[in-house]
């Protein structure tokens, strides 16, 4: 019997509002499926173009009039449709249009027919040229889909490739530098090269998953050997950096501006990245770790640029069998923050760990790169007649110099090694570079020991931190803790013929005699030393070798909360008087003890309440301390609070914090992100402790459900867990106040009066546990400084300076200024070098220090100031 197509599409349509026709009913096993089964191919492919018009006009009507029967009706056409669609079909040019144009209409809801219409024109090209018509048609549909969410940017990815391989055409999409570079580097080469790295991009443009399958690499490996190994790292080498440069083309309503990595492209480099698991080249290894953090690096109010390339680059470094790869995870590790990459980077490091058979606690010691250093802070190269000496000279900084035959010293490199020697002078810059990146990852990893009870068994110690090329510059400057059948003592790393650290390369200083602070100009110096036993490099405070140690000794970085208010102060003027700047505050370390009011409260502290703090930056502290917090929000949600947690203790610590202001648009971004947070009570809890959560603009904290969670005393809590916790907090409050920032105002809004009285109160109030350490290194520091020290006194909270104009009262605090004799406030932004960047401290990272100085030497000769808006707050 032969129906024509309506007949057919009216069977379907009776058969589909057939009211006893259930959930489970199978369409399949009906009377009309069995008559459009019998139709042969090319009958179907009709059937299948009249249901597509069917189904048009039955959406048109639904949309236009609200039909609910005819949006029924569509979707039992479009079930139908896309069962007969399952069989390869003969459909022209225009039929294979026809289903992309229908596609293109977002109003026709053919979400769900991406995968077949894929199929259907991807069926079509196997056996016919592409023609203009239907290449216009195909790159109108990727675009249409590119705009939309879910599998549809996917899928048109691979829709492009059909053009791609017909049309001998890049997969990669102009508009950023990496893929302008690429096309023209690649257009440039012979015909059948070009070839070839258009199928390599290709595939790459398929790269979907977390990690690449079996069968993609399978495919995949082949086009990397044909375009060549070194000609791939290459150009990936070259690329990589491009990536992190803003779009050479706009893309207009798109939010992120210039920082915006297409879908498309990100697809592509991805797949490149995963292609680098199986390589070791030094340069390749040091491309994925800057293209990671260009990948995860947050553009405002919208969050990380591209997780899934940064996941790639992350999972291919972690596959990568060299040391080179777990150092750049290593420096990920502390440099990134945000959850996600956290916890892939966490799994690289562990697949790392197991495939060289090594703890996961070990990894990161064991794989810290050396850069070619042969001594502690010290790489030497022969280049001809030359000696190139890289030396590192604080925690974030190094010298190439140049020695002739005759052991002078030149500063600006040679001609003749410029000349002879280039790919060796490249790759000494580079390792200086990497070295200064390096070095500050590594002092944040010692730093967090405090709270992992990290320990050493004393020949390891020596292996990994004071005798290590590298870490050795910072384990040398630091204070260590040594036991051993109840033996105990406190120890430095002291070179009795060379002096320790940071004395070497300090000219006339003594190593045995206070140095001038001034001389110093605060370069934290190494010492090239020589290794020698480090039982007669280890001395006490008293200057006496600790000759005890052996093998069985266990090591521990010190921590003042295990001395006495003596022995701190002891220590510190000993490290002050060797002109020794520790990597990170040790010595003058804050220690935060229990208080009566806290033993009051008992169960919370509120020593860090009642603060106004700056959302983003908060947020930024917190994942640099490891703590754990989302933005919030102007909406009806639910958030925990910042917690820290300390797996080593069993403890979960939490800081409480909520949104203030009501007017979306003036109290938030334009996202609807809090601009501010008001501060409550540091508690803590049991680590698998039901979490505690609170409206976004305050209420009050609570588990879900009442589920049981029972705060901690805070007098059960370890001192050092305590001290370290709160230490984080008074940084968040220290660093985030609003009181620390000197343009700050209360916007105007009466409402928010009390955000100026905060800020002033703040600006000008009691000293915190923070400031009171820069009271007591500024009061050792200032009386050395010859140039201010008769013009400096300190008052209470303030440090004072007698200028010529006017006398300035500088709170130790916040860095910010009143000028007597009226209290007027002084607004000064910190802007270029100034006498004070040339002054010895005693530890790095406090700016506020830093800040407060060159202020000093600023107002101590005002009458030298040529700035105007100085000058017209100074002059009377």
């Amino acid at each position: 019997m032969t129906i024509n197509n309506a007949d057919i599409i009216q069977a379907v349509l009776q058969e589909h509002q057939e009211p006893t026709k259930g959930p489970s009913y199978n369409f399949k096993e009906s009377d009309i499926w069995e008559e459009i089964s019998k139709l042969n191919r090319a009958e179907q492919a009709e059937l299948a173009l009249a249901m597509v018009q069917a189904y048009k006009h039955h959406m048109e009507q639904a949309t236009n009039n609200d039909d609910g029967d005819a949006y029924g009706n569509a979707s039992g056409i479009a079930n139908v449709l896309l069962l007969i669609l399952n069989r390869k079909l003969p459909f022209t040019a225009d039929g294979v249009i026809e289903f992309l144009v229908t596609c293109q209409d977002r109003n026709l809801r053919t979400w769900y027919w991406y995968t077949p219409v894929k199929k259907l024109t991807r069926d079509y090209l196997k056996d016919h040229v592409l023609t203009p018509e239907l290449q216009a048609a195909i790159e109108a549909t990727c675009n249409s889909w590119s705009q939309l969410y879910g599998d549809a940017p996917k899928a048109a990815n691979q829709l492009r490739l059909l053009i791609s391989a017909e049309t001998k055409t890049l997969a990669v999409t102009p508009g950023e530098p990496w893929s302008d570079a690429a096309k023209q580097t690649i257009e440039a080469l012979p015909e059948t090269k070009q070839a070839t790295w258009i199928q390599l991009l290709a595939a790459c443009s398929t790269a979907s998953g977390g990690k690449p399958t079996a069968k993609w690499l399978k495919s995949a490996k082949p086009l990397r050997q044909a375009v060549g190994i070194d000609t791939f790292q290459q150009y990936l080498v070259e690329w990589c950096p491009l990536v992190d440069q803003p779009r050479t083309q706009p893309l207009p309503g798109w939010r992120g501006g210039d920082d915006v990595i297409q879908d498309k492209n990100a697809d592509i480099l991805k797949g490149l990245v995963w292609l680098c698991a199986d390589q070791t080249e030094e340069e390749l290894v040091r491309a994925l770790g800057k293209l990671a953090v260009s990948a995860y690096r947050k553009i405002p109010g919208i969050g990380p640029r591209c997780v899934k390339l940064g996941n790639a680059c992350v999972w291919a470094l972690g596959q990568m069998p060299t040391a080179d790869a777990i150092g750049q995870l290593a420096l990920l590790k502390v440099k990134v923050k945000f959850g996600t990459a956290q916890k892939g980077i966490e799994k690289a490091l562990t697949a790392a760990a197991e495939r060289e058979g090594l703890p996961r606690e070990e990894i990161e010691e064991l794989a810290v790169p050396t850069y070619g250093l042969s001594e502690v802070g010290v790489r030497r190269e022969t280049l001809g007649e030359f000696t190139a000496e890289l030396m590192v000279t604080g925690t974030s900084s190094t010298v190439l110099r140049w020695l002739k035959a005759d052991g002078n010293v030149q500063k600006s490199v040679p001609k003749a090694v410029k000349d002879n020697y280039g790919e060796d002078l490249k790759e000494l810059k580079q390792a200086a570079k990497d070295i200064q990146k390096m070095l500050p990852a590594q002092r944040d990893r010692i730093e967090a020991f405090y709270l992992q009870q990290k320990t050493w068994g004393f020949t390891i110690w020596q292996e990994r931190y004071v005798n290590h090329p590298l870490v050795g510059t910072l384990a040398r400057r630091m204070l260590w803790q040594f036991e051993e059948d109840g033996k105990h003592a406190v120890g430095f790393w002291f070179d009795r013929e060379n002096g320790p650290p940071s004395s070497q390369n300090l000219g006339e200083v003594s190593a045995q005699s206070p140095p001038d602070l001034e001389d110093l100009g605060g370069q934290g110096k190494i010492a090239n030393t020589t290794q020698t036993s480090l039982k007669t490099n280890l001395v006490d405070l008293q200057g006496k070798p600790i000759d005890w140690l052996t093998h069985k000794t266990r090591v521990s970085l010190w921590h003042p909360i295990t001395a006495t208010t003596e022995t701190i102060q002891a220590w510190r003027s000993w490290l002050v008087n060797h002109g020794i700047q520790q990597p990170f505050k040790q010595a003058h370390r804050e220690i935060y003890l229990l208080t009566a009011a806290e033993e009051t409260t008992r169960v919370y502290s509120n020593r860090f309440a009642a603060h106004i703090i700056k959302q983003h930056q908060f947020n930024a502290l917190c994942g640099q301390r490891g703590w754990k917090n989302q933005l919030r929000l102007m909406v009806d949600d639910d958030y925990e609070p910042a917690r820290l947690l300390l797996p080593k203790w069993d403890l979960r610590a939490e800081f409480w914090i909520e949104g203030i202001g009501d007017d979306y648009g003036s109290d938030t971004t334009e996202a609807g992100t809090y601009l501010y947070l008001a501060t409550d009570q540091v508690r803590f809890y049991p680590i698998d402790a039901a979490s505690n959560f609170a409206h976004a603009g305050g209420g009050g904290y609570g588990t879900y459900r009442n589920a049981p969670a029972e705060p901690i005393p805070l007098s059960d809590i370890p001192a050092l867990v305590l001290t370290e916790v709160l230490r984080d907090v008074d940084l968040f409050v220290g660093v985030a106040s609003v009181g620390n920032d000197p343009n700050w105002t209360d916007g105007g809004a009466e409402g928010r009066r009390q955000y100026y009285d905060y800020w002033h109160d703040y600006s000008f109030g009691e000293l915190s546990a923070t400031a009171q350490t820069r009271r007591q290194v500024l009061e050792n520091l200032v009386p050395k400084l010859k140039k201010i020290a008769s013009r400096c006194s300190f008052q209470e909270r303030f440090l004072v300076v007698r200028g010529d104009i006017r006398t300035y009262k500088i709170h130790l605090g916040s860095g910010n200024i009143l000028m007597e004799p009226n209290d007027q406030y002084l607004c000064i932004v910190r802007a270029g070098k100034s006498a004070a960047d040339k002054v010895f401290l005693p530890f790095e990272g406090d700016k506020t220090l830093a800040l407060i100085l060159s202020k000093v030497f600023l107002l101590a000769e005002d009458t030298k100031i040529t700035d105007k808006t100085i000058l017209s707050q100074i002059t009377p």
